[in-house]
């Protein structure tokens, strides 16, 4: 009988840690049910797709607790929250953390992790995944980028919050959005994708685990997302 885990995010998190809890044996977890705004579901809904189209039953648990607390009575083998107290966490990879705390090994922790994805007609364009919540002190100038990679309307577009859409659209230029409600739909354009132009996010998490190629915008300080892969490039 498969072990049970339970996370309280973020969603990045979760989809690094899908490799760690096939090593546990962990074939079903809690995901709180953590509500976004109005039309954007939960962390439980955004997630549940592609964590069961990977082989692991996602269940909801209650959010109305603090960050790493579960509700009363849940019962689950693994705390996947747990492996943040390890020390380096701004430089040592999530998922390798992750590994020295549940001391487990991966051959090959930074190989692709994530499969099954039917190819899309998206091969020809590039994706833009931009949120605010990583870019303290970047120097990285996204007009630059898009010069340099040619992108433009009519071969790129941009995923993600619509609210970092709105802000793209404000700050930078016109670009279609790619509405994605779930990570396993977000997951399916990725990986159908020439290639994704990205900073620290959830999408770049998808992209490692689907070894597409792609540009990093990387949060001064942090190395705790690099996999020094061929297919990663740094801006």
């Amino acid at each position: 009988m498969g072990k049970v885990g339970a996370v309280t995010g973020g969603i990045g998190d979760i989809v690094y840690s899908i490799p760690v809890m096939r090593k546990l044996g962990i074939t079903t977890v809690y995901v709180k049910e953590n509500f976004y705004p109005p039309g954007l579901g939960s962390m439980y809904t955004v997630c549940k797709p592609l964590l069961e189209h990977q082989g692991i039953e996602c269940l909801p648990t209650s959010g109305a607790y603090p960050f790493s607390s579960f509700e009363p009575g849940l019962k689950y083998d693994y705390d996947l929250d747990a492996w943040r107290c390890m020390s380096g966490r701004d430089r040592v990879h999530i998922i390798k953390n992750m590994c020295l705390y549940y001391r487990v090994s991966i051959d090959g922790w930074n190989r692709p992790w994530l499969n099954g994805f039917d190819i899309r007609n998206f091969e020809n364009y590039s994706l833009i995944f931009l949120t605010q919540r990583w870019r303290e002190n970047s120097k990285v100038s996204w007009p630059l980028v898009a010069r340099q990679h040619n992108l433009t309307a009519n071969n790129a577009a941009f995923i993600g919050h619509p609210g970092d859409y709105a802000l793209w659209v404000t700050q930078y230029f016109q670009l279609p959005h790619w509405v994605t409600p779930t990570l396993y739909d977000m997951a399916c354009i990725i990986a159908s994708c020439k290639a994704l132009y990205c900073n620290q996010g959830v999408a770049l998490t998808i992209a490692q685990g689907l070894g597409k190629p792609y540009w990093l915008e990387v949060k001064p300080g942090k190395s705790n997302t690099l996999m020094y892969t061929s297919n990663e490039h740094i801006l």
